[in-house]
């Protein structure tokens, strides 16, 4: 139909004229600017990342443990101190040792700037260096994570070329070691091996100065010395009171062998003219002879104040008194001979009187060596504290060598493992260079086009019909006017 002259007509939502027939109307209507829209959208988003320099990212990821870095070890003394260790404590410095300037320097002239950024030497009028601007772009091609809180570190850096990307990557952990070691190496050595060289010059100085006062006063070991003194000593007690137990009753039984002597008459009668009237005299005799054996032999074996001893005693006096009154009763002449008994007694008297002498000779020894074993006690005594002291010096000085020679094989292999680069720092999957670039995405650009490039259409169908006069179909024009139509013709071109 044609278009009338009318004020324009949009499509009213109010109206009524907004509906599924309209949209289809209009989109048929405008369908092959909404297609060239398209088609010229999605070829954009084709060419477009094709002339786009292609990034690549390599990663590697770096595991950071709780090394020798990390232990405490006093300077003085064998003490180390129990630590709790914060795991974000010994992962940040290592970060920082990543994005630090000295590393990323050192990486930078490894590789090359030119190598690195060319187009730094296309630039005109720089007024730094070319290593200076070159620093200035890394940082932002470098990153540096911590997924989580775990103990690995993943680092990226991005590139127009995969290969450099990969080595950069690479240079960064081997870089992160070096200077690692560099910073958490302690280089005392040279300092150890001296305080060795003194500490055992010390020793050999006081280990001389013990030999010296031993030599000096003949000793080896005071306390073994001194124990050995005790059961010499204990020894010769215990003998000294034997001995002493021998002479008391030596000598008790020579008062007993005197006392018999005494009690015993020296020479006995043989015949006597009154013998037939005094029968029993003689066996009184007897009787009293074997009491003072029995005496002898209770003395042997019991002190004289002994019950036994005592008792015996007193039959021997009794017995004796009555011999006296019957010999004080015999008035005749009596012939005698030298007693038996009294020979026996008197040499068996000699004999216990010089077993007596030498007892006591023995005892006198025994009591000579008491006294000096105690003297040589005492004399240990008053040296054990001098001893002591030169001792103490001895086992201070060998401790402190000990703990100067572990700290020096400590050293030594921490320099060996800084030699051969081994920190607490590991590489869990090394940088390859990239197959795929992350930038451009075009698959990405590519759907983003096609969304783009039909929405466009559509709305420019929309804005296109909005902002022409007329009416798409004869409803609107009857409906809006307010007349019926009688007829509508197709209008062509």
């Amino acid at each position: 139909m044609s278009n009338l002259p009318s004020q324009p007509t949009r499509l009213n939502q109010e109206s009524g004229f907004f509906s599924l027939r309209d949209i289809l109307t209009i989109l048929f209507k405008h369908q092959w600017e909404i297609i060239a829209i398209f088609v010229f959208c999605t070829m954009l988003s084709y060419i477009v990342p094709m002339k786009m320099t292609p990034i690549y990212r390599a990663e590697s990821s770096l595991m950071v443990k709780i090394g020798r870095e990390h232990m405490y070890n006093a300077e003085v003394g064998d003490h180390s101190p129990k630590m709790a260790f914060d795991l974000q404590a010994v992962v940040e410095p290592e970060i920082k040792i990543l994005t630090s300037r000295d590393l990323i320097k050192k990486v930078v002239e490894t590789i090359g700037v030119k190598s690195l950024y060319p187009e730094i030497f296309e630039m005109d009028k720089l007024t730094i260096s070319p290593l200076e601007v070159a620093l200035t772009y890394f940082p932002g091609n470098l990153s540096v994570d911590r997924p989580g809180k775990s103990n690995v570190i993943v680092v990226g850096f991005e590139h127009q070329n995969p290969q450099v990307a990969a080595q950069v990557v690479n240079l960064l952990g081997d870089f992160l070691k070096e200077k690692h070691l560099a910073i958490f190496s302690n280089p005392q050595t040279s300092f150890l091996e001296e305080q060795v060289q003194t500490l055992r010059k010390n020793l050999e100085q006081s280990e001389t100065a013990l030999q010296e006062f031993k030599r000096e006063h003949g000793i080896s070991s005071i306390l073994d010395q001194r124990n050995l003194l005790f059961d010499q000593r204990q020894t010769i007690d215990s003998r000294s009171k034997a001995n002493e137990d021998q002479v008391q009753g030596l000598s008790s039984k020579i008062n007993s062998l005197k006392r018999q002597l005494h009690d015993i008459p020296q020479y006995i009668p043989i015949s006597t003219e009154t013998e037939s009237e005094h029968p029993t005299i003689n066996a009184t005799r007897n009787e009293l002879l074997a009491l003072r054996r029995k005496e002898q032999q209770l003395l042997g074996k019991y002190q004289e104040s002994s019950r036994m001893v005592t008792d015996v005693r007193e039959e021997i006096a009794l017995i004796q008194t009555l011999i006296n009154k019957q010999e004080a009763q015999a008035k005749e002449q009596i012939k005698t001979v030298r007693n038996p008994v009294y020979q026996d007694i008197q040499l068996e008297l000699l004999s216990s009187e010089s077993e007596l002498t030498s007892l006591k000779t023995k005892q006198g020894v025994f009591l000579g060596q008491i006294v000096e074993i105690d003297s040589h006690i005492s004399r240990l005594n008053q040296l054990e504290k001098q001893f002591d002291g030169l001792q103490r010096e001895v086992n201070k000085d060998k401790e402190n060598l000990k703990i100067y020679v572990e700290k020096l094989e400590m050293a030594n292999i921490s320099t060996e493992m800084d030699k051969k680069q081994l920190a607490n720092v590991s590489v869990i999957q090394s940088a390859s260079p990239p197959i795929s670039p992350i930038k451009p995405k075009k698959s990405l650009i590519l759907y983003f086009g096609i969304a783009f490039g039909l929405l466009s259409g559509v709305a420019w169908a929309f804005v296109s019909e909005f902002f022409k006069g007329g009416y798409t179909r004869p409803e609107q024009l009857s409906l809006e006017q307010g007349i019926p139509v009688l007829a509508s013709i197709n209008y062509k071109k």
